[in-house]
């Protein structure tokens, strides 16, 4: 009996070890994919990330987008309307990085990051509750 609970301990920890492992080899490659070249590929900004740039950029030096508008919530770009949070948290990256491609693009990043960290927690938390109803 008490054989038999050191195995069921030994194998559960291993497969705590082993879900470990299958995190952090997730984690690596979501960061590389993510991470790898970031500021390059594609080798320009497009339309979306320019407005949001120069838009971060203005408001950051002015308080102001670039019609002039204080601390806008909602941000005109080329006869175009953006809700203004991701030009908001682009503002410290370009404050470190300078109006770069990577500081524009540095925020979403980082977000995908925590959500394939999210999604895992929460396959994990289904697939648990799953295998308790089974036994």
């Amino acid at each position: 009996m008490v054989q038999q609970f050191l195995l069921l301990t030994r194998k559960e920890l291993q497969m705590r070890k082993l879900s470990k492992i299958f995190f952090l080899l997730i984690l690596l490659i979501a960061f590389v994919l993510r991470f790898w070249q970031l500021g390059n590929v594609p080798p320009s900004p497009d339309w979306d990330e320019a407005s949001l740039g120069y838009n971060a950029l203005s408001i950051m030096q002015t308080g102001k987008d670039e019609y002039g508008q204080s601390l806008p919530v909602i941000l005109r770009s080329f006869d175009d309307y953006k809700p203004a949070l991701y030009t908001y948290l682009v503002i410290p990256f370009i404050k470190v990085f300078g109006l770069t491609t990577l500081a524009v693009r540095l925020p979403s990043t980082i977000f995908g990051v925590i959500a394939v960290i999210g999604t895992y927690f929460l396959v994990r938390e289904l697939f648990d509750k799953h295998k308790e109803k089974d036994s």
